[in-house]
């Protein structure tokens, strides 16, 4: 009886543990799933100032949804960034009739808000951010596109 208790705990435990970990995509994936849901996909690592970034994208549909692709150095930047855009989101909508989500798992981190016409959202996996405020009306194409990247 011990001896199965112990076999369960055990495949439970290892189960737990590589549930929690995501792969991060790079920024040619990123881009590659981006344009085949539809968006533009501009690189702006010339032009974002952002300490630490080593790719920063910038994807735009015909809706005028925006979503930005930064990866990092290393996964405290990411961690740092995320925190920080986190905080303006909450910062912002967090107030009235909003509704959201902050979920930690593994090597990602995940933070959403819908408030009123606003759905904005922040996702980091590894050394990864992927983060968009929109209009509610396009929640759909966002979810498609970060579900496509398995963030």
């Amino acid at each position: 009886m011990k001896k199965k208790v112990l076999a369960i705990a055990l495949v439970v435990g290892a189960l737990l543990t590589g549930c929690g970990s995501k792969e991060p995509v790079s920024a040619a994936t990123f881009t590659e799933k981006a344009q085949d849901q539809g968006f533009e996909v501009i690189d702006m690592t010339e032009y974002e100032d952002i300490d630490g970034a080593t790719a920063a994208l910038f994807a735009m549909n015909d809706d005028d949804v925006e979503i930005m692709f930064i990866e990092g150095e290393d996964t405290d930047f990411a961690k740092n960034y995320y925190e920080l855009t986190k905080t303006e989101y909450v910062n912002a909508y967090e107030e009235g009739s909003s509704v959201h989500t902050d979920v930690n798992v593994g090597n990602s981190q995940k933070y959403t808000v819908k408030n009123g016409d606003v759905y904005a959202t922040v996702e980091r996996v590894d050394n990864t951010i992927v983060y968009v405020e929109t209009s509610a009306d396009y929640r759909d194409a966002v979810k498609n596109l970060l579900d496509e990247l398995n963030y």
